[in-house]
């Protein structure tokens, strides 16, 4: 997978990611499917991003930041 691959598939998961946390803070309460959602994709992520040498990322700590050219 391109690098622009592997970019596009984290923002999907950080979108989803999103969703059930805004869900959670307003309505109140968190359910278990929302909970597996979170994890899954907080795990997803961090799995996605993590270079296949090991030692570094597609998306730098620095480039998180909104407007960095997702």
């Amino acid at each position: 997978m391109s690098r622009k691959s592997y970019i596009r598939n984290i923002r999907s998961l950080l979108i989803r990611l999103i969703i059930h946390l805004i869900k959670n803070q307003v309505e109140q309460r968190l359910t278990n499917s929302w909970v597996a959602s979170i994890e899954g994709s907080i795990l997803e992520i961090q799995d996605l991003n993590l270079e296949d040498n090991k030692t570094s990322y597609y998306v730098k700590s620095g480039e998180w930041e909104v407007g960095c050219g997702f």
